[in-house]
């Protein structure tokens, strides 16, 4: 598996990480009563949302990364959660699932859209 690159940091900028539960519930509405629910799977993962501040040189290294390595974003990668700090599988989602924002002399925004992997 692809891990995250070296070069670029690890963690993003601070107050950006969101994540929701990805639903994993179905419900069905009987003719009387309350509705039934039940789980999909028994698999959990997450959505989850960022932003990253890269030199323009470490975002030359995340597009080849992006572009290379994971496929255009096809394929899964290694990345150490955040918060839990556990090393996780992650692929960008939906596609692209990442976009430039603020770009200043020095610096770029790059928020990714993520989909934690059982």
């Amino acid at each position: 598996m692809v891990d995250w690159p070296a070069p670029l940091p690890c963690q993003p900028e601070q107050g950006t990480w969101q994540e929701t539960p990805n639903p994993n519930t179905v419900s069905f509405e009987p003719e009387v009563g309350p509705t039934i629910d039940r789980r999909r799977s028994t698999v959990f993962s997450l959505a989850s949302s960022c932003t990253f501040m890269f030199t323009k040189a470490e975002y030359a290294v995340f597009l080849a990364w992006y572009r290379d390595d994971l496929k255009s974003g096809t394929l899964p990668f290694s990345f150490d959660h955040p918060v839990t700090g556990v090393p996780s599988r992650w692929k960008f989602h939906p596609k692209p699932g990442w976009g430039l924002g603020t770009v200043t002399n020095r610096k770029v925004q790059v928020s990714v859209h993520l989909r934690q992997m059982p």
